[in-house]
């Protein structure tokens, strides 16, 4: 955990005890999160980028054990696939057949959600 009193995107003073032990003022960290999100669904169509955030709000992806996979849910709820977010592997059909991006919106959710923890941790300095 970090103590500066300026924030360490735009560099303006820090006032809330929040702010100042993450680093950031809340307007700063939220276009930081935005970055990163662009950054991990770069390649992305904006239709699979639009069923990943569906994914992710419905909780059809879920971390587990080993840092950087998740379980995903196929759209229909009735499959679960696991999806690396670091290397864009999915077991799902159109995973499989395409490469590209990883080549579906799993893996798009997948990185959108390694890299929230990824931010997480660079801030807080805690995994969880």
């Amino acid at each position: 955990m970090t103590t500066a009193s300026k924030c360490a995107r735009c560099g303006r003073p820090l006032t809330s005890a929040a702010s100042i032990a993450r680093g950031y003022g809340r307007h700063c960290l939220a276009r930081k999160r935005a970055e990163v999100i662009a950054a991990a669904t770069e390649g992305y169509k904006p239709e699979q980028i639009d069923k990943a955030h569906a994914l992710i709000a419905s909780g059809g992806i879920t971390p587990m054990r080993r840092p950087g996979f998740y379980r995903a849910e196929s759209s229909d709820g009735t499959t679960a696939y696991i999806v690396c977010a670091q290397t864009g592997h999915c077991g799902c059909p159109n995973g499989q057949r395409s490469r590209r991006y990883g080549g579906c919106y799993h893996v798009a959710a997948a990185r959108i959600e390694w890299a929230k923890t990824v931010l997480r941790v660079q801030i807080t300095g805690k995994a969880a």
